[in-house]
């Protein structure tokens, strides 16, 4: 029987998966009350053109991580 050296087996590998799965992508509407609740109006105008968007089919999706950059991004730094 031959042998591979250094050759990782993906059935051998453990997954490293700390804690629940998020989705990578959510529906608008998903998209206004994960940003806090905001009109579909604001986010369309003030708030889609910040964030990375996805097109399967005839739906747009808007991808999480963006609104999580964003969301970081717009926090103000907390008084110690």
């Amino acid at each position: 029987m031959s042998q591979t050296v250094g050759v990782t087996v993906a059935h051998e590998t453990p997954h490293d998966v700390s804690g629940p799965l998020k989705p990578a992508l959510a529906s608008i509407k998903a998209s206004c009350e994960y940003m806090g609740g905001v009109s579909r109006a604001k986010f369309y105008a003030d708030i889609l053109p910040l964030l990375e968007m996805v097109k399967l089919g005839g739906r747009n999706f808007v991808v999480v991580a963006s609104m999580d950059r964003l969301i970081a991004a717009s926090r103000r730094p907390q008084d110690a």
